[in-house]
């Protein structure tokens, strides 16, 4: 079993250390040698609750971005200080954290967040208050859709994750160069907002390609899967996509492992797509799973190994997703106020509006609605909990196998 309570303890170390940044760094450097006040970024991550993991990598990623910025001076000469709020996942928890951070701890922006509805109910705060949001996770377009149709009261709104349109097109895209015989596949998660988008875009992506569909949302919570095990079987399709974002849910994988159905199992991203989680679980019910992760310890660009090294020293654990895109949100965000060579949101705006930024992932330009431009990611395959990199094929450190009891 997953020890829920051994993670949520660390998950509220982690922002207890996070929270006290600023008061470390100041301690460590003579008040002499404190010229300016720190650039304050407002954390809004789910520290405890059903994604409590995400939101524990969103952190690291932030942290790791700070250290790596401070350690070259800053931004215009500022240090980086991050004030971390926990949002629980919980929309209203949410915008009482976003209004605490701009009103009490006066933070210069804000960053973060994982589910849709919480970065839905922050977007109406950041507007009323001109703060921009560096939104690292939430994926539904109803997100920039707002930028695209009133622009002037959300054009603080920024997002390094891809959108629902993007993710639905990486898995497409990248499955079915895997799998170029693929003739059906079957799509499963929770009844969320993002999926209600997802299932509608990933379904019409097949379709089109001739490739039979099938979709099951179940209630958030589930924990017997009998039944959509079950359907999956009776549908029989060559791959099963899989992407959790509770915790509850992750007993699927151990319940699909048991009964081993002729179908190739994908967790495609979310909770099994985690390092930290497949550890827990085992290799007994993991060995073949394929996962689709941002980055991997292999070159996208020049900064992923380096990122992902420090990743592993800060959390004990390789990089899975949510952190790499909280990293680069704040590298390019620190990017953008230097080129604006101030922290007046608008100036930053244009900033980021206008030039392209290297992270850890790839190269990030922002549309005009200000979602980041699609940026492909890796499919990897795990066996004895070691993950081998099997597309694209020009970063692939081996290749896929299939698992032995599908035909």
């Amino acid at each position: 079993m997953l020890n829920w309570k051994k993670i949520t303890i660390g998950v509220a170390m982690v922002a207890i250390i996070a929270i006290a940044s600023t008061a470390v760094w100041l301690w460590l450097h003579p008040v002499e040698e404190v010229q300016v006040k720190p650039i304050k970024i407002g954390i809004l991550e789910p520290l405890t609750g059903a994604s409590a993991y995400a939101g524990r990598g969103g952190l690291y990623g932030f942290q790791i971005a700070v250290q790596h910025i401070n350690e070259k001076g800053g931004v215009l000469g500022r240090p980086l200080v991050l004030i971390v709020e926990d949002t629980e996942g919980d929309p209203n928890k949410a915008i009482s954290a976003a209004k605490k951070l701009i009103t009490s701890d006066k933070v210069d922006f804000l960053a973060g967040l994982v589910l849709s509805g919480e970065a839905m109910a922050v977007a109406d705060v950041v507007a009323d208050y001109k703060t921009i949001l560096m939104t690292t996770n939430p994926t539904t377009n109803e997100l920039t859709r707002l930028v695209e149709n009133n622009y002037e009261r959300y054009k603080y709104l920024f997002r390094t994750q891809w959108n629902v349109t993007q993710w639905m097109w990486a898995w497409f895209s990248g499955f079915t160069d895997l799998f170029p015989d693929m003739k059906s596949v079957v799509f499963v998660t929770e009844d969320l907002m993002w999926a209600r988008e997802a299932t509608v875009i990933l379904g019409k992506y097949f379709r089109d390609a001739g490739i039979e569909y099938m979709d099951i949302l179940f209630t958030p919570g589930t924990m017997d899967f009998s039944a959509e095990i079950a359907k999956i079987e009776g549908f029989n399709p060559d791959v099963v996509l899989v992407d959790l974002l509770q915790s509850t849910s992750v007993s699927i994988i151990k319940q699909w492992y048991a009964l081993k159905p002729p179908s190739v199992f994908v967790g495609a991203s979310g909770m099994l797509s985690y390092p930290v989680v497949l550890k827990e679980l085992g290799a007994a019910d993991t060995d073949y799973l394929l996962t689709y992760n941002h980055l991997w310890r292999v070159p996208k660009t020049e900064l992923t190994i380096r990122y992902f090294d420090d990743f592993v020293k800060i959390s004990g654990d390789e990089s899975f997703g949510t952190d790499s895109t909280s990293y680069d949100g704040l590298i390019l965000l620190a990017k953008a106020i230097e080129i604006a060579g101030t922290t007046d949101a608008d100036a930053v705006i244009k900033a980021l509006e206008k030039n392209e930024f290297l992270g850890a992932r790839g190269t990030y330009r922002f549309m005009r609605n200000h979602q980041a431009e699609y940026i492909s990611g890796l499919i990897l395959q795990w066996k004895n909990l070691k993950a081998t990199v099997v597309w694209p094929p020009e970063l692939a450190t081996g290749e896929f196998q299939k698992p032995p009891w599908v035909p």
